[in-house]
């Protein structure tokens, strides 16, 4: 799709939010100004259009313009990822391993789709499947859930081996050597996979990333803000959901002034409380295609 068909596709949704429109301005980006597909990784994919997962329709809209690798534990959920995708023109690669510390296998604890159906429970219980004990909702009485739900679910909770990958495994298996997003949603696991990440490599330094802190310790939740802020990205965190919206400061996404000339980012694209923190977020990077400026303390 051309780079003038992106920038103004959607801009009229009163539905749009800040990371929808961030996509689409780094596909613009990195076709104008570099001529390449946008890269994207997502870590715990599940089966892709389930859940309001962040990046499924994004990549079946403009699949031609990117390339992504999706990564999920499951088996079974792979196997619907790949179909439910099966129509989509990005360059798509797939691995079935849960990111992890070490190469190798682990533990998970999930629901599956069968038990939930059967047994009428809720449909969100299906994408909390999680390595860790007591980090969710999927693993103990935690995260919201209540003494009631709670005792629902736990007779249906079953334990599956997973194998596990290393982010530098992963990305040297698939030939993967350049990152603009990456998506974590682990469960308990994104502050030990964030924690791989090497900023020292620019090509796998990604522009945005969005991360899932809705099943983080207390102690994994600060250690995460002070690692992305430590390493130059500006914390966003998304008041619609659990999630935090990260962008580096280096990256040259919000900084050229068509960006804001182009409808992505306009009052008449996204409801006013976006358009307001969107405006905040431009305003601290320079939007007038200036170096950005320095983020307020």
């Amino acid at each position: 799709m051309p780079a003038a068909e992106v920038a103004n596709a959607g801009a009229t949704d009163a539905s749009y939010n800040v990371f929808p429109a961030l996509l689409e301005a780094a596909l613009v980006e990195v076709m104008r100004e570099e001529k390449r597909r946008l890269h994207i990784v997502q870590i715990g994919s599940m089966d892709g259009e389930s859940l309001e997962d962040p990046v499924f329709d994004f990549l079946n809209s403009f699949g031609e313009g990117c390339a992504a690798l999706l990564v999920e534990p499951l088996p079974d959920q792979m196997e619907r990822l790949k179909t439910n995708y099966g129509k989509c023109e990005a360059a798509l690669d797939y691995e079935t391993a849960a990111v992890h510390e070490s190469d190798g296998e682990t533990t998970i604890r999930r629901v599956t789709r069968e038990a939930i159906e059967k047994n009428k429970l809720p449909v969100w219980v299906e994408g909390v499947s999680s390595i860790h004990e007591g980090r969710n909702a999927i693993t103990g009485a935690g995260s919201g859930v209540t003494p009631e739900e709670w005792a629902a679910i736990e007779p249906h909770v079953t334990k599956e081996t997973v194998q596990t990958i290393t982010l530098k495994t992963l990305f040297s298996k698939h030939d993967w050597d350049t990152t603009d997003v990456l998506i974590v949603d682990a469960q308990g696991s994104d502050f030990d996979i964030l924690s791989q990440l090497d900023f020292s490599n620019a090509g796998l330094r990604p522009s945005l990333i969005l991360v899932d802190l809705g099943s983080m310790p207390g102690d994994d939740l600060d250690s995460i803000q002070k690692f992305l802020s430590g390493n130059g990205y500006m914390l966003c965190p998304m008041a619609s959901s659990s999630d935090l919206l990260a962008i580096d400061t280096a990256s040259l996404m919000l900084q050229a002034g068509w960006l804001q000339e182009s409808g992505v980012f306009s009052q008449g694209s996204m409801d006013a409380e976006t358009y307001q923190n969107f405006s905040s977020l431009f305003c601290k990077f320079g939007g007038d295609g200036s170096q950005p400026a320095t983020p307020a303390a």
